[in-house]
């Protein structure tokens, strides 16, 4: 149903507001940590300190395994500490589930029942047809009878359509 669509494009939304904070935090903390290093190389220990400090999570955490990686084994240690497994950002963690939510919504609303609204609209727009083309026939017994079926079809279309959910 349009509902579910709407779900799903609003999740959508969503996940891009996730995914850009993610990356604008990220990207923040690549420069700190790049400063940070380029500090340390230069032999700069106030600004390099400084800078350490000002470290957010998960970088700071994420600095301290990878230097303690670095230190007991270089060769197989990561390269920065972007790659360490505890450097998850909350926002890419948010915008993977709501990626998760679009998609089950997205699927909800192709399996849900909306051919059956279509199929009401089309079985009323046939009731119309039999009852403007009752008005153009000469006899009039099929005039009668073209009545009667535009009525048997509304009558059975009106019942499926108050058995199926409510659109609000």
């Amino acid at each position: 149903m349009s509902i579910n669509f709407s779900q799903a494009s609003a999740a959508r939304v969503d996940t891009a507001r996730y995914e850009s904070n993610a990356n604008r935090q990220a990207s923040i903390q690549v420069a700190l940590f790049t400063q940070w290093m380029s500090a340390e190389t230069s032999g700069n220990e106030e600004l390099a300190t400084f800078l350490r400090d000002s470290f957010p999570e998960p970088l700071a955490t994420a600095t301290s395994a990878w230097e303690s990686a670095r230190s007991s084994d270089p060769e197989t240690a990561s390269q920065n500490p972007f790659e360490m497994p505890n450097y998850v950002l909350e926002d890419s963690v948010s915008a993977a589930q709501t990626q998760d939510v679009a998609e089950s919504k997205a699927q909800a609303a192709l399996t849900s029942n909306s051919n059956n609204y279509t199929m009401l609209t089309i079985l009323f727009a046939t009731v119309l047809f039999f009852a403007a083309v009752s008005n153009r026939v000469k006899r009039p017994w099929s005039s009668w009878t073209l009545i009667g079926v535009a009525l048997v079809v509304f009558v059975s279309s009106a019942t499926v359509l108050a058995s199926l959910p409510k659109l609000l």
